[in-house]
């Protein structure tokens, strides 16, 4: 999930590389450049079978070489840290009126949303993204030849080409598998704070012994913009592990807090 290496950034997400999906019978196999036909790889004792590797299944690539898929061919999917934080603040005021502003963000982060391989996987028997729906379906080339043979099978819908095929089992790992897939842009605008205030004139206290009276209202974590799918993009260390920077596997979002309030002065 996460990995250390001399040399690198701390704590990058480790993981498999999807390259395709599995469409067509073709998409098993590729020419090599001697011209020999060779089977594309697929996980470490998979088959081209129903229950196995099938149509609609994702490719994932194999970084060594060797013809098969396993822990051999994880690489670096993401860096948890941004390449810069930043914050801006100001304060207006005009004949009594007060309006505080302060803004924060992040630009460059990953975040690896495991969340979402649970809500996302359109197995669940919980709640599952909209998304989800729009998984491959898989149809038959010829109705006269067997839907048991791939060569026979091919995705027909023309939706999203990252979702795979619902299998009778997932042992190609489509949903299970941490890849790049989960590992989204968590940069982020935030209006972190905003606070509006009025202080009454001296005048109208002069006559009831109060030296000030100020009534404000704020917000807190008021909007956030980004393009990150979970709840919420500043998503911190994982259980406090440095290590697990980014991880977002069900974190509580920043709650948004109003405020009404009243500074009086004797």
């Amino acid at each position: 999930m996460t990995r250390t290496v001399v040399g690198q950034p701390i704590g990058q997400f480790w993981g498999y590389k999807v390259i395709g999906r599995f469409d067509k019978a073709e998409d098993f196999y590729y020419h090599d450049a001697n011209g020999q036909l060779r089977q594309v790889a697929i996980p470490e004792g998979n088959t081209i079978s129903s229950t196995s590797t099938w149509i609609g299944d994702y490719i994932f690539e194999d970084k060594n070489g060797d013809g098969k898929i396993n822990a051999e061919d994880c690489d670096f999917i993401g860096n948890p840290e941004p390449k810069f934080t930043w914050g801006f603040g100001n304060n207006f005021s005009y004949k009594g009126f007060d309006l505080n502003i302060m803004f924060s963000g992040a630009y460059g982060n990953k975040a690896l949303n495991l969340t979402r391989m649970t809500i996302g996987d359109p197995r669940s028997k919980g709640n599952i993204m909209r998304s989800s729906l729009n998984v491959a379906q898989i149809g038959v080339i010829d109705p006269n030849l067997p839907d048991t043979d791939f060569r026979n099978l091919r995705v027909i819908n023309g939706g999203s080409t990252t979702m795979p095929a619902i299998q009778e089992s997932d042992a190609n790992s489509n949903y299970t598998r941490v890849s790049d897939l989960f590992v989204e842009d968590a940069s982020y605008i935030r209006l972190q704070n905003i606070s509006l205030g009025y202080t009454l004139p001296h005048k109208w206290l002069q006559n009831i012994f109060l030296d000030n009276v100020r009534v404000y209202f704020s917000a807190q974590n008021v909007y956030t913009w980004t393009k990150y799918k979970g709840l919420d993009p500043e998503i911190g260390a994982m259980y406090g592990d440095a290590l697990k920077t980014g991880v977002d596997k069900g974190r509580y979002p920043s709650p948004r807090i109003y405020t009404f309030g009243l500074n009086v002065s004797f």
